[in-house]
């Protein structure tokens, strides 16, 4: 039986006090629970936080080392040879290089082998009219089959990179089609890098960097680059290639070189933009001449590889080296003779032309956990020291 009356009401009364406080401690509870699990999870994150700070730094300071183990291996190449070409040891890196305990890749491009654009700000004038007629010829080459009807033609672009370079304008001062006659008193600043041509109207992102890069497996990479010494490939390259996609320039552009083209390196579309007489059967031949194991080894071949600080970054004695030894070796490639009126391709060019680079970007990436860093930095080469002209950290 409920008790009634007096009694019964206080009873009610009671039971009523202990379920309001038992559902005001069952909210507490939770609170308290949500607060607890909200303070793991937030010290978690700031774990996995710091921890990636300290993988970064890891990352970034074993990028640095590989930076070292770069010019290591450019100092030896520079003992051992009085060239540069594909068969060195610094241009056959295909796998991780161990600093510590951490495996980096190295990426190492001579920037010879590119057409330095502060060549058309030079006293020299014959150093000008040439390095003007490459630009426009990689223009061409780069936009040719591919132009838009909205974009300007592949001349026009190269004339208003040329005015804009030569005319030393500081960024964000000149816009093709206004006055670009220089003020007075202005002081001619080169541009320190090339993205500071997207300032001249008619170069956009596209023209400049080209569309983006597929991406490739490590096998699709060595494939690639095979293809890259494969003279064949390189004259199929040329005659349809080009005519099909876009490039941009940016891959055959520099700021950092001494001026002259590396022969044994350059790309074969820098080749072909070194004289307007230049055929893709010449650029075909210098290609096949030059490629690891593909003509006679130079005076200076080979050199004693035991002990060396390099050869963790490079395995074994690698392919012959066939690479040109001498500029005046390209008289004997079939096409540069041939013009006739005691004048030829190779007299064109042969002040331009070099067989050693000077500077060279090395590209490091380093994975530590889930942490990937990398360090971009564009180095000289003198006798036996590094400048470092320019850097990027990733």
């Amino acid at each position: 039986m409920r008790p009634t009356g007096q009694g019964g009401d206080r009873l009610t009364q009671v039971r009523r006090s202990r379920g309001i406080a038992l559902i005001l401690a069952l909210i507490i509870l939770a609170l308290m629970v949500v607060l607890v699990g909200q303070l793991a999870y937030t010290s978690k994150v700031d774990l996995q936080v710091a921890r990636n700070g300290r993988d970064g730094q890891e990352g970034l300071y074993a990028c640095w080392g590989g930076v070292e183990v770069a010019k290591a291996l450019l100092l030896d190449d520079k003992q051992r040879t009085k060239h540069d070409g594909f068969a060195d040891r610094w241009a056959r890196l295909t796998k991780p290089v161990k600093v510590g305990e951490i495996p980096v890749t190295l990426v190492i491009e001579d920037e010879e082998r590119k057409l330095n654009l502060l060549l058309l700000r030079s006293p020299t004038e014959a150093y000008k009219k040439w390095g003007r007629g490459v630009l426009e010829r990689l223009v061409v080459a780069c936009r040719e089959g591919t132009e838009d009807e909205k974009e300007p033609p592949a001349s026009t672009l190269a004339e208003s990179l040329a005015t804009w370079i030569e005319e030393g304008k500081s960024p964000g001062t000149l816009d093709v089609g206004e006055d670009e006659s220089p003020k007075d008193g202005a002081e001619a600043i080169p541009p320190l890098s090339l993205g500071e041509f997207l300032l001249v109207k008619g170069i956009t992102p596209l023209v400049l960097w080209g569309p983006p890069p597929k991406p490739r497996t490590a096998e699709e990479e060595e494939k690639a680059r095979e293809e890259a010494l494969d003279p064949k490939k390189v004259l199929e390259g040329l005659k349809s290639e080009a005519k099909k996609e876009a490039r941009g320039l940016a891959p055959y552009l520099t700021l950092w070189s001494n001026g002259r083209i590396n022969a044994n390196t350059a790309d074969p579309i820098v080749l072909k933009a070194l004289s307007p007489n230049m055929s893709d059967e010449t650029v075909q031949a210098i290609v096949s001449r030059r490629a690891p194991g593909g003509g006679p080894a130079g005076p200076d071949e080979g050199g004693d590889s035991s002990g060396s600080a390099t050869e963790a970054a490079a395995e074994g004695v690698g392919p012959k080296d066939s690479a040109f030894t001498s500029v005046d070796q390209l008289k004997d490639v079939p096409g540069m003779q041939n013009l006739g009126e005691n004048q030829s391709v190779y007299d064109e060019t042969k002040g331009y032309l070099a067989i050693r680079s000077t500077a060279f970007r090395v590209t490091v990436t380093a994975t530590v956990q889930r942490v990937t860093r990398s360090v971009e930095v564009v180095l000289r080469r003198s006798a036996g020291e590094f400048a470092v002209l320019w850097y990027k950290e990733r």
